[in-house]
């Protein structure tokens, strides 16, 4: 059976930096326990070969001209849906016998609604892809319709069913090491620098990894339905049905080993050296020197396990010296005598203590990514994630004590915003210097306030759901909003007037104009 992996284009106006870890990963499962199946990845993000604005598919047609599959998988970020929808046309024009499987970000949040946007995908995976999609596959190479199969959502009579949820990996030590290899890594190499700390923005070999599934909260406008640890997903009607609620106790932790984990960083530290890392043939010789944790979150995680499980992964990396030279020698990071590895991933700043920010600086991280939201109290209670005002301005004062760089992500156009939160929000800023240019709270499918606000969102979308889909594009622009009591265009204006706060440090200018704002529209609605 032949299978052809296709990684859609994100973000299409930057440069490719992050692998396609999950299809990498089961990649390795199919090369380690299923050698009866034959694969390829087209990395479209990598090569950037399709125009995604002009609809032009010049790479992917070669490849589905050069052979005949049996299957193509495709999965990604719903931010990739336009790309994604144009693709599966024409892979069905080219190969129209081809059975097409989706799964992954886009399609698991809103899978009906997916199989009736895209009527040429045949099968979707839902939960864990790593035991499900080898299983479709064996069953579709023995001709089986695939309702036998855990976790998939298929057609049958004209109706789409879903066939019974997969239980989750209890064991996550089973599942190999990424296929890094199959990846054009000189490219994502070529893209290393991300500027979240000096490490990070210098680093010459950068690559992605996940140690752990597992987050006990679920903040409003995020999402997990079952694929790592908050949901159990149900059958009602044929169909998924998702229940709705925090997790609480019933979140389940997974995580790798310390054992594992120090493998996997040994890996990568020797496995890539022949790789370049620029067009001029640079960086042979030169291993893995920053590894980004794409762990929903790392110190949550730690908390859950009794704050034991980053200890033990910094007493097995000291055992195995994979530790870098600079936090050895207890100085400050310098390229002419470290090459890492140094690490960066997220944390919560509601359970974060010195303690394991010690543990994460002796490991060798430099930035640590926090969800701060917001610095309203009545905000930050209706997100549902148990943060406070005063333990983000702790948090962040500790990491900045520890060595490490907080990176302050912060969030406007909540469902109760008003201009009387917005100016608590500078008034913070001013107060603290914890600041940042604020993003738009989107509602993403799968999220607690998507089902809560569908009518609405699809409502401003003139009662079409696929436009508000498409115009997803590259989670950074406004699309639906949440609140009633501002439009688009007061959005970004507001978040404009943020942002220039944020970078000149004139709060009081920010508030003048965020009043004259207040006055034109109350004057605007007496007037109405």
């Amino acid at each position: 059976m032949k299978v052809l992996f296709i990684n859609p284009i994100v973000r299409y106006f930057d440069e490719p930096r992050h692998v396609p870890l999950g299809i990498l990963q089961i990649i390795s499962v199919l090369e380690r326990d299923h050698k009866w199946v034959n694969f390829q990845l087209y990395d479209a993000n990598a090569h950037r070969v399709d125009n995604v604005v002009e609809g032009k598919t010049e790479g992917l047609d070669e490849v589905l001209k050069s052979d005949e599959f049996d299957v193509v998988a495709i999965g990604g970020l719903i931010t990739a849906y336009n790309y994604i929808k144009h693709v599966i046309k024409r892979v069905k024009e080219i190969q129209p016998h081809v059975r097409i499987v989706a799964g992954g970000g886009f399609y698991t949040p809103i899978p009906n609604e997916m199989m009736d946007f895209l009527p040429e995908i045949d099968f979707g995976v839902v939960g864990e892809a790593y035991i499900v999609f080898p299983e479709l596959l064996k069953a579709l190479k023995n001709n089986e319709d695939g309702s036998d199969v855990k976790g998939i959502v298929y057609r049958k009579d004209g109706n789409v069913k879903f066939s019974n949820p997969q239980e989750l990996i209890s064991d996550m030590d089973w599942l190999p090491f990424p296929a890094y290899k199959y990846a054009p890594l000189d490219i994502y190499f070529k893209n290393s620098g991300i500027v979240l700390s000096e490490a990070a923005m210098n680093s010459k070999k950068r690559l992605d990894a996940c140690f752990s599934l597992s987050c006990p909260f679920l903040c409003r406008f995020c999402w997990d339905l079952g694929i790592t640890s908050n949901y159990e997903m149900k059958q009602k009607d044929g169909k998924i049905e998702f229940p709705g609620g925090r997790p609480g106790k019933n979140s389940v932790i997974r995580h790798h080993s310390p054992q594992y984990i120090a493998r996997y960083i040994e890996h990568l530290r020797k496995n890539f050296l022949d790789v370049t890392s620029d067009e001029n043939g640079r960086g042979i010789g030169h291993p893995i020197d920053f590894i980004s944790w794409l762990d929903e979150n790392i110190v949550a995680h730690d908390a859950q396990n009794r704050f034991t499980w980053l200890a033990e992964v910094k007493e097995e990396l000291w055992r195995k010296d994979l530790i870098p030279e600079c936090i050895k020698r207890g100085v400050p990071h310098d390229p002419s005598f470290c090459d890492g590895p140094h690490h960066g991933g997220t944390s919560h700043a509601g359970v974060v203590n010195q303690k394991q920010l010690k543990v994460l600086k002796d490991i060798g991280f430099t930035y640590l990514d926090y969800g701060l939201e917001h610095w309203d109290r009545k905000i930050l209670k209706s997100i549902g994630k148990g943060a406070t005002a005063e333990s983000n301005k702790r948090a962040i004062k500790w990491t900045i004590e520890s060595g490490i760089r907080p990176i302050p992500n912060q969030i406007i156009m909540f469902p109760d915003e008003t201009w009387d939160t917005l100016n608590t929000m500078l008034e913070v800023w001013e107060e603290t210097g914890i600041v940042n240019r604020p993003f738009i709270c989107t509602p993403y499918p799968g999220s607690e306030w998507f089902m809560t606000y569908r009518d609405y969102i699809v409502e401003q979308y003139g009662g079409n759901l696929e436009n508000f889909i498409a115009d997803l594009e590259d989670a950074t622009k406004v699309t639906a909003l949440l609140t009633r009591k501002f439009t688009p265009a007061e959005a970004v204006g507001i978040q404009n007037i943020m942002a220039d706060a944020a970078i000149s440090g004139d709060f009081d200018n920010a508030k003048r104009l965020l009043a004259i704002s207040r006055k034109m529209k109350e004057s605007q609605l007496v007037s109405n």
